[in-house]
């Protein structure tokens, strides 16, 4: 599914950068120091590949020297000695997905960009510009490129007459294909530019159309090896990466949103609204559900075990790369729980705060090892952020050693991304928490 898989809905965040080296069983914190000067550094989520090696993002800062104009490009920044690395240099930039309307307000979770193969080998995103001399007209178009910036692909022709979008891209963990959603009439299959998901070879071959309905689709979630696909449209659909076997995966009348297949292709999860799929559901508030690939053993699974008389929201599912079980946060509560998907057995992994006290932004390590998250306060973890902002925090994957990365004064971090193997994770602060000075997120730091 590549480096943009069950995450926590994004944030553009005028902030800093930070990554974190994590020791398993480390309860110290973490000394941070900057490897940047950049004062604008307005910085998307960002992105780490399964090595460990770079993390991925885009900002409007001058993070390497190169981006005095302070145009939003991709950089990679490498995780051993903090050093950065513009990717792009076009006089257009590269695509900022839109926000809720705050300026650090959520994404629609399929707005997060670049997508990065798991190998960190290609990335994946769109832009207005025209590095080939085959988007004279500057239209959105999606891109293809290797680690280091070179080898760009234009995978998309779409007309400058139009202004649709171009988002919801994933690539897939071993870089094949891209999905990715559009009203586009791409191969001249769309001609009422209804919402359609695409899939397109990383070469810019074998352009495809794998949404067959007649109404919106969009969310698609790839797998690992690029042959499975799921959206969602108010149902969840599955498909083959050959636009075969397109079927819905079951049929209710619920309503879903967030699919996510695990790495292995074998399970899809969800989150469900009205739904009436077996279990304990809720008619308001939204549970996660899963299904597998086949369509089969269609099921909640929060609510289940846990006694609770009332409806939650649960947040973006963040399943291990076997699909067996699932982190999430429990947005009502402020809970992190995991659920193991073959028994719906739940585990408290922060228990029900105190006031103020609310953990969500869960994401959890391929291997299951490692589960990074943020909570406004730590109420749970023997009040060592007095000031109440929102901090990230890690843990082991059974709930184990809870432990702050972050002590900002003032601001906060968001929306962490980890290694499959849990040790490190990188995430995005508002503070200033290296204590340099100058404006709040106006560095990039390394620990």
């Amino acid at each position: 599914m590549g480096r943009s898989r069950g995450r926590l809905p994004g944030f553009v965040i005028a902030g800093v950068l930070l990554t974190l080296t994590l020791t398993i069983g480390v309860s110290t914190a973490q000394t941070l120091s900057p490897v940047s000067d950049s004062r604008t550094a307005f910085a998307m989520v960002p992105v780490l590949d399964d090595t460990g090696e770079w993390i991925y993002l885009v900002s409007a800062g001058d993070l390497s020297g190169a981006n005095p104009e302070h145009r939003r490009q991709i950089f990679r920044i490498r995780v051993a000695d903090g050093f950065a690395e513009q990717l792009t240099f076009f006089r257009e930039g590269v695509e900022w997905p839109e926000t809720s309307g705050r300026p650090d307000g959520p994404l629609r979770p399929e707005a997060i960009g670049p997508s990065v193969s798991d190998d960190g080998h290609r990335l994946a995103f769109v832009s207005r510009a025209d590095p080939l001399g085959t988007n004279p007209d500057h239209a959105r178009q999606l891109f293809v490129m290797e680690r280091d910036g070179t080898g760009v692909v234009q995978l998309t022709s779409a007309p400058r007459s139009s202004e649709w979008r171009i988002d919801s891209v994933r690539i897939a963990g071993n870089g094949s294909r891209v999905v990715f959603a559009s009203r586009h009439d791409l191969d001249g299959s769309n001609p009422g530019h209804v919402a359609q998901v695409w899939i397109v070879n990383a070469d810019g071959s074998g352009l495809l159309r794998l949404s067959g309905v007649s109404t919106d689709s969009g969310m698609p979630s790839i797998s690992d090896d690029g042959e499975r696909v799921v959206f969602t449209t108010v149902q969840i659909w599955g498909v083959l990466a050959d636009g075969s076997d397109l079927r819905m995966l079951f049929d209710d009348f619920g309503l879903y949103d967030w699919p996510v297949i695990s790495g292995d292709g074998g399970a899809v999860y969800f989150r469900s609204q009205l739904s009436v799929l077996p279990g304990p559901a809720c008619s308001s508030g939204q549970d996660l559900g899963v299904v597998d690939w086949d369509g089969s053993n269609a099921r909640t699974l929060t609510h289940t075990e846990l006694g609770a008389t009332g409806c939650g929201t649960t947040g973006f599912p963040s399943p291990l790369d076997d699909g067996s079980s699932v982190v999430y946060s429990d947005l009502t509560s402020g809970e992190i729980l995991t659920v193991d998907q073959a028994t719906a057995t739940q585990v408290r992994l922060i228990p029900a705060p105190g006031d103020y006290d609310v953990c969500s932004g869960s994401s959890v390590s391929g291997d299951g090892s490692v589960i990074a998250f943020q909570c406004l306060a730590s109420v749970s973890f023997g009040d060592s952020n007095p000031d109440g902002g929102r901090e990230t925090y890690v843990m082991d994957g059974d709930g184990a050693n809870p432990r702050a990365m972050t002590d900002g004064i003032v601001g906060g971090s968001y929306a962490p991304d980890l290694t499959s193997d849990g040790t490190v994770a990188a995430f995005v602060s508002r503070a200033d928490p290296g204590a340099e000075g100058g404006l709040p997120g106006a560095r990039v730091y390394h620990a």
